[in-house]
């Protein structure tokens, strides 16, 4: 019966791709086997393909950490960040390091009321009180406005072409100092000198001007007054007067030439009482929401002397600085 069966096996195995082997083992045919059926013996011995590991976000150094809950002065939960990228660190692998920073905090102030305020800002070098220069990638949010914005102000230039002579290290240490300065300023007198300082060394201007916000009378008192008519000094005026007032009411620097054809300046209080006036740069300072003063740079000479955005930008910088140290300031004042 073996033999039979072994005898049909044999018979078939003739259209089959298999044939009986000498010890009867089945075995392939390779009369029958065609090139394009044949085993890829390169194939069997190709390596497995590997798994592309999606790279690890930047490590972020974290050299800044303040928080502020709500309180009778601030209706805001605020957290700020700051961090140094480490060097190689592209913008876009900063920003979603930021963004899984954001999602962090976020996610810690789920049980907060409406009014929160968030900002990270990532530096591309180390400091400890103060920058001496802008981030390379900031991330706001605020949960009135929507989805998170990304701002760059470490990608453009800090300086006026006036500045071009000045070193950039000589720059960049003074401009420390003056911070660290205004850091510690005790009075809000002091402060205001320093910042205005700062402001007219990095925007060269003919005349400018410091005034407070005083909530009790909604006006504007001119402290500290540089060139023009410095019989300002210690006046007040409207808060609703005027491109000085209107500015007040704006989180970002307001840049007009030719402001003398706009229906709303008013030369008795825009003019920093220089005649002519053809390009005015105004910085308001506000701290989360709350409007604490104006700083108001003018120029009377056309060309060259007109601000620019850049000049706009270095402002928005420095007023973020100086109302910051006001709101400190007023924070520890005695009621």
């Amino acid at each position: 019966f073996v033999t039979w069966i072994l005898a049909m096996v044999y018979r078939r195995s003739a259209t089959m791709a298999f044939e009986v082997g000498q010890h009867g083992h089945l075995v392939p045919n390779p009369a029958l086997i065609s090139p394009a059926n044949a085993p890829d013996v390169r194939e069997a011995n190709k390596p497995a393909p590997q798994i592309q590991q999606a790279s690890p976000p930047p490590v972020l150094e974290e050299v800044l950490a303040r928080d502020e809950d709500p309180s009778a002065d601030n209706p805001l939960t605020y957290r700020e960040r700051a961090y140094f990228m480490e060097s190689g660190t592209t913008i876009e692998e900063t920003e979603r390091a930021l963004h899984e920073k954001l999602d962090e905090i976020k996610g810690s102030l789920t049980s907060a009321r409406r009014g929160k305020y968030v900002r990270l800002a990532a530096f591309d070098y180390r400091w400890s009180r103060l920058p001496s220069r802008p981030p390379q990638v900031v991330l706001e949010w605020r949960d009135w406005r929507g989805n998170p914005q990304l701002e760059y102000p470490g990608r453009t230039r800090v300086s006026s072409p006036q500045n071009a002579a000045v070193s950039a290290s000589h720059a960049d240490n003074n401009v420390a100092l003056l911070l660290t300065q205004l850091d510690e300023a005790d009075t809000l007198l002091g402060a205001l000198k320093l910042g205005l300082k700062l402001m007219t060394d990095a925007v060269p201007c003919e005349a400018a001007s410091a005034c407070l916000y005083d909530v009790s009378t909604h006006e504007l008192r001119f402290v500290v007054v540089h060139g023009g008519d410095e019989r300002r000094q210690g006046t007040a005026v409207p808060a609703s007067k005027g491109l000085l007032g209107r500015s007040l009411e704006s989180d970002s620097a307001w840049l007009h030439v030719r402001p003398i054809q706009l229906v709303t300046y008013d030369a008795t209080v825009d003019s920093c009482g220089i005649e002519k006036v053809h390009s005015l740069l105004l910085r308001p300072l506000r701290h989360d929401g709350m409007p604490l003063g104006v700083i108001q740079l003018v120029n009377h000479s056309g060309g060259d002397r007109d601000f620019s955005h850049e000049d706009s930008q270095v402002a928005d910088q420095i007023g973020d600085h100086l109302a910051t140290a006001l709101h400190e300031l007023k924070r520890r004042m005695p009621r």
